[in-house]
């Protein structure tokens, strides 16, 4: 993205899923702003500790990554001003001279070990799974231990890092097995403008309606059916529930236009128009692939 240095929130470690993709689309020269939490990654961003962060977003095999899109909803201060996707290559890795028989434990942030569902049931499926907060930490931890039946989950990058080794790769239970990342920038610090090259557009539905009750038939028609109207492409629509109404539910989009492209303004005209709560979370060039 930049050839001068800019300081990124992450979530995880030297080495973590996270810190490639900052690596690649903020460039080598990024510093990393290490979090435990998604909740500190908004957070740093938000409160000016950092120029940028980075957050997981969703993943071809277990779907969207829940606590980003909520924190997108909670922290309006905190805008998506880009998107990355990175093939993650799972890999199982251990001290060296371990077997697969010696395997008691496994270690990985849930995400990964959820990816990995099937591998770990056919081949340890007696080993015990403990989550971790971050898949290069848990390379980490096998070093600290020092213990053959212990084991990670994390990509092979971590082993040569570590002096561990990789005792199978490409563990993954679908091989295309890619994470979208959006980079999140302070709403303060982020031109009023529509970027240059923006072509796609986060949004948030909070209400499709100004009905008393929005759980009608054709209400959710009513709201979207605009962006089909005005040839604008939905990507991707993902429901969450709401915190102020028991079984009501808000909305996710992504949108493949530009905010102020003509389509899109039409679109929007129409959520107006039948009284829709709605804000935009960010519009921002599509990303590119790195790591096939």
């Amino acid at each position: 993205m930049t050839q001068r240095e800019v300081s990124v929130a992450i979530q995880g470690e030297v080495g973590s899923n996270h810190d490639l993709a900052a690596s690649y689309y903020f460039g080598p020269r990024y510093e990393a702003g290490y979090c435990t939490t998604f909740d500190q990654v908004f957070a740093a961003v938000e409160n000016g500790e950092t120029d940028f962060g980075l957050a997981a977003a969703e993943n071809t095999i277990v779907g969207p990554i829940v606590p980003t899109w909520d924190l997108l909803r909670r922290r309006a201060g905190v805008l998506v001003v880009g998107e990355a996707f990175l093939r993650i290559n799972h890999a199982l890795i251990t001290l060296p001279g371990t077997s697969l028989h010696d395997i008691r434990t496994v270690l990985s942030h849930p995400a990964a070990l959820g990816q990995c569902a099937e591998f770990l049931a056919r081949e340890l499926p007696d080993a015990r799974l403990q989550p971790t907060h971050d898949t290069a930490a848990s390379a980490d931890m096998i070093l600290q231990q020092g213990d053959r039946t212990v084991a990670a989950i994390a990509g092979p990058n971590n082993a040569e890092r570590l002096g561990l080794e990789v005792l199978l790769g490409g563990i993954a239970d679908d091989s295309e097995n890619y994470t979208r990342f959006l980079a999140l920038q302070r709403a303060d610090q982020v031109p009023s403008d529509q970027p240059v090259g923006a072509n796609k557009t986060s949004l948030l539905i909070e209400r499709l309606n100004n009905a008393p009750d929005d759980n009608q038939p054709g209400a959710l028609h009513g709201a979207l059916g605009g962006f089909a109207l005005h040839g604008v492409n939905l990507s991707m629509i993902q429901s969450r529930p709401t915190r102020d109404r028991v079984w009501r539910y808000g909305f996710y989009l992504d949108c493949e236009a530009g905010i102020s492209e003509e389509g899109m303004q039409a679109s929007l005209r129409d959520l107006r128009r039948v009284g829709a709560e709605w804000r935009s979370l960010g519009t921002y060039m599509a990303g590119q692939t790195y790591g096939d």
